[in-house]
């Protein structure tokens, strides 16, 4: 048994004290974060104008919860989330990502703000007319 105010408290006051700093720390960092991104998602005046910003929180430490690219992640013109159940493009920008966009929000970015690049590559996006079906006469 170790006397009151021995070597043991003293490390344990030390190591109780590093761990409420780190966690303060990280409390105030990730609610930055969450500012940022809701700022940034209300604050679009043409979709994926803030694609480039989300992107690179998405590479900070613990980034990914506010923003991942890809299918059952987030659109990268809305950043909002892709649910199961909705529309989306999978674009073939280049061989190794499919980029992955809610329908609507590709169409809108294409149709009204005549912006035919990937907001994530910067590559053409093809646009072709949708097939027209063959009438058969009888």
């Amino acid at each position: 048994m170790k006397p009151e105010g021995g070597m043991t408290d003293r490390i344990c006051y030390v190591f109780r004290l590093i761990l409420h700093l780190y966690m303060l720390c990280m409390t105030v960092y990730l609610i930055i974060v969450t500012i940022v991104m809701y700022y940034i998602r209300v604050r679009q005046s043409y979709p994926g104008e803030s694609t480039w910003l989300a992107k690179k929180i998405s590479a900070l430490p613990y980034g990914a919860i506010f923003f991942e690219e890809g299918e059952y992640f987030d659109c990268a013109i809305c950043l909002e989330g892709i649910w199961k159940g909705q529309s989306v493009c999978r674009l073939t920008c280049n061989q190794e990502d499919r980029h992955v966009f809610h329908a609507d929000c590709l169409r809108s970015q294409v149709a009204n703000h005549n912006n035919q690049y990937c907001v994530l590559c910067h590559q053409p996006i093809l646009v072709s007319e949708p097939p027209v079906p063959e009438v058969t006469e009888e």
